[in-house]
């Protein structure tokens, strides 16, 4: 805890949580992380998304050591649906054309 002019609050409100690099210990922001998925994300082929599996496969190949689990919490906080929830949206989006 820390005592500020706004009153008492916990240390870890002043840092930025980060994943390590498998690589040489480098560390990445968690930000910048979920930038990466938005990245990914949306650059993907519509009828064939990226399953939280893929993602942290592509992202630990980029040297980012992160687990799917943490992959899924980061693209719920980016309010972007699943796999199967996009391509579902990307059938209904072909057929509302057709």
């Amino acid at each position: 805890l820390i005592l500020t002019e706004w009153g008492v609050m916990p240390l870890k409100n002043f840092f930025s949580a980060s994943i390590s690099n498998s690589e040489n210990s480098e560390m990445h922001a968690a930000s910048a992380v979920r930038e990466t998925i938005k990245s990914l994300i949306s650059t993907e082929i519509a009828s064939k998304p990226l399953s939280d599996d893929k993602l942290a496969n592509i992202l630990n190949k980029e040297g980012m050591e992160i687990a799917r689990r943490t992959v899924a919490k980061y693209r719920d906080m980016l309010n972007i649906p699943s796999s199967s929830q996009r391509r579902k949206s990307s059938r209904l989006q072909r057929y509302a054309t057709n």
